[in-house]
């Protein structure tokens, strides 16, 4: 199993938690309390995460007020137990977000358990955090190795900050102006799923000229 997660559609933990739209704390949560099996998850260096555990993850957040933590750890280890071949497959991802996707769930007792949306929504933010990963890149020869928008020289970290910080899609779009609105929504997942290291980044948007010019007065008035 170790080799397998290894391989490009393997997770995260911080792209199980976009993916999933939870935060690392409550996914380490699910471990610690054993909501998640072993088998979707390994660790090698860092833990490593099977598709199938986001969308058990979106899953148990979703009930998590009207199940009991008895009955969600009973819930997905049957699912686990019963679908294990299709869950283990690294691709099955694909076939989730299908309009004719098949109901995913399981009977136990009298209780009929429907997990269908929860997995077609991680589905769909697995094509788009596939997406995004192809969209941003690391040159050292552009902006020394800054993470960028593949094709440009715009750091994805400070697209996201400008949106995260609620920076209008219009002046973001103003700013960069080769960007489209739906890579600016491909920067956001992607730097929620590689979150930067130390304070977050200030809104970035387009320089008010009149700003800059005075800052250049004030700058050759001390050199004077």
């Amino acid at each position: 199993m170790a080799a397998t997660l290894a391989e490009g559609n393997a997770l995260t933990s911080t792209e199980v938690a976009a993916v999933a739209s939870v935060s690392t704390r409550y996914l380490s949560h699910l471990i610690e309390e054993h909501f998640l099996p072993v088998e979707l998850y390994a660790r090698e260096g860092r833990r490593w995460f099977r598709p199938s555990a986001a969308a058990f993850a979106a899953f148990d957040n979703r009930v998590a007020d009207i199940l009991t933590p008895s009955a969600r750890r009973t819930i997905i280890r049957e699912m686990v137990t019963r679908h294990h071949a299709e869950l283990a497959e690294s691709d099955a991802w694909l076939q989730w977000s299908m309009p004719c996707l098949e109901n995913l769930g399981i009977i136990i007792d009298l209780v009929k358990v429907d997990m269908t949306e929860s997995f077609r929504n991680v589905g769909a933010n697995m094509g788009l955090l596939f997406e995004a990963r192809q969209m941003v890149v690391r040159d050292p020869e552009i902006l020394s190795g800054t993470p960028v928008i593949r094709g440009t020289r715009i750091a994805v970290y400070d697209v996201a900050a400008s949106a995260e910080n609620g920076l209008p899609l219009e002046r973001i779009l103003k700013a960069y102006s080769d960007l489209t609105e739906h890579q600016v929504a491909l920067a956001r997942l992607w730097v929620k799923a590689n979150p930067p290291m130390g304070r977050p980044k200030r809104a970035v948007g387009p320089a008010d000229r009149a700003t800059v010019m005075a800052k250049r007065v004030v700058r050759r008035r001390k050199a004077a």
